[in-house]
């Protein structure tokens, strides 16, 4: 009997340790967001429109400046250490090359396509210009280097609104290009196959708003295609499968897939008050699972340039773990600022890239732990619009992945904690005085 009664003690002693143990874990392991630096490149008026870490732990930034294709390259610090334009336009996306140097592509303001390769310090090697097979000029959306050394575009031809695919080699060539019935492709990402999935929305023939997800073979064939969000944005997730992130009436989204392009989950992230309406431009993945977010909020239709940017940290199921609102201290009044590109570093903390007030900028943003207990998951998140921030200081972050609210800390469960460990050491002295008779 006192056998037993011992046992039934170790069971309850470590039940309670370990329900108190991972309770308070979790509790820690909530963070909240800092500023770490924020650089603005006042010679720099304009956009960036995509930022990358480079090799050297820096940073590149393809955007705008007066109007001409800017790249621009900076230490790990933020610092200035060059930049380069070539002709007129505006790059959408920018990759590292195999060879340590650039590749950015966009449209020109001529409606052409500018897809240029630089070498390591931004000299351009070569410069190239497609012409769809309507003879309309082509915008590119996204720009991929793929595992064979060529590259990889999705966009749409400018003037028949028509989506456009071009496989190319190392030095640009075309190799093979496709069109898949709809108004417009917006981003790529190479499968784990060799093959693509993209992004497609609007039909020609129905003329509806539908998007797709699509995954391609490595010639461009279609395998599955899957209904989605209305995204314009795309990565591949750790777990092998695909995050979508885009917009649609005023509410931002994100939409996550499995390998075989079934939904998963799906999160929407409203505006704020006065600025109800909300708009998301680039996602990506943290270090935790979860996702980093960058975008804007703004009063009226088509006037996110006259908004307020806004990054969104949620846990890997969508669940808002908190809200910044940059310019982060260095404005006191809503005006134009953007966050249109955004990246998890290598040591795990987040950059993006956009405008300041018309000058190129670039933020660097971290955590820090919390003691503040993070709301319940639940598996398709609408978070409750949070209160307007206030132009006149930083806005605290506010976790929103549904009407619960934040419990009290857990007191109890650290005095059963306490508890539970007197009890453990009570049975051990009993155990061995025991043996020792």
């Amino acid at each position: 009997m006192k056998r037993t009664a011992l046992a039934l003690t170790f069971v309850f002693a470590l039940f309670f340790s370990v329900a108190a143990g991972e309770i308070l874990s979790v509790r820690l392991a909530v963070a909240e967001p800092t500023t770490q630096w924020i650089k603005t490149y006042s010679s720099l008026d304009g956009t960036g429109y995509a930022v990358i870490q480079t090799m050297d732990e820096g940073y590149a930034i393809a955007g705008v400046n007066n109007g001409k294709f800017l790249l621009l390259k900076v230490e790990p610090s933020g610092d200035f250490q060059w930049s380069k334009t070539y002709g007129d336009g505006a790059p959408n996306s920018l990759v590292q090359t195999n060879d340590g140097g650039y590749a950015l592509a966009g449209l020109n303001n001529y409606g052409l396509a500018n897809f240029i390769k630089t070498d390591p310090e931004g000299n351009m090697q070569w410069n190239k210009t497609y012409e769809s097979p309507y003879g309309a000029n082509f915008c590119v959306q996204s720009l991929i280097q793929t595992s064979d050394g060529g590259y990889a575009i999705a966009g749409y031809t400018y003037n028949w609104n028509t989506d456009w695919f071009i496989k190319t080699d190392e030095s640009g060539n075309i190799q093979w290009n496709k069109t898949y019935g709809m108004r417009f492709g917006f981003s790529l990402v190479e499968a784990d196959d060799g093959g693509y999935v993209i992004i497609v929305s609007g039909g020609i023939i129905t003329q509806s708003a539908d998007t797709f997800l699509v995954k391609i073979d490595v010639n461009g064939n279609v395998q599955w295609n899957k209904t989605c969000i209305s995204a314009s944005s795309l990565i591949k997730t750790d777990d092998g499968g695909y995050m979508l992130a885009g917009s649609l009436d005023g509410i931002s989204w994100l939409e996550k897939r499995d390998l075989q392009g079934k939904r998963q989950w799906k999160g929407s992230y409203a505006g704020e008050n006065s600025y109800p309406l909300s708009a998301v431009s680039s996602v990506a993945q943290a270090h935790d699972g979860g996702y980093i977010i960058a975008g804007a909020i703004a009063s009226a239709p088509f006037t996110f340039f006259e908004g307020i940017a806004r990054i969104i940290k949620t846990d890997s199921n969508g669940n808002t773990e908190w809200i910044l609102y940059p310019p982060l201290g260095e404005s006191t009044e809503v005006g134009y600022y953007t966050a249109n590109s955004i990246i998890v570093a290598d040591d795990g903390e987040y950059v993006f890239t956009g405008s300041n007030s018309g000058v190129v900028w670039l933020v660097k943003i971290g955590e820090k732990p919390t003691a503040t207990p993070t709301p319940s998951p639940t598996p398709t998140p609408s978070p409750t619009p949070s209160p307007s921030p206030s132009p006149s200081s930083s806005p605290s972050p506010v976790a929103t992945p549904s009407n619960q609210q934040p419990e009290p800390f857990p007191t109890t469960l650290v005095a059963a904690s306490v508890a539970s460990v007197a009890v453990v050491g009570a049975g051990l002295i009993f155990y061995l005085r025991k043996r020792k008779h």
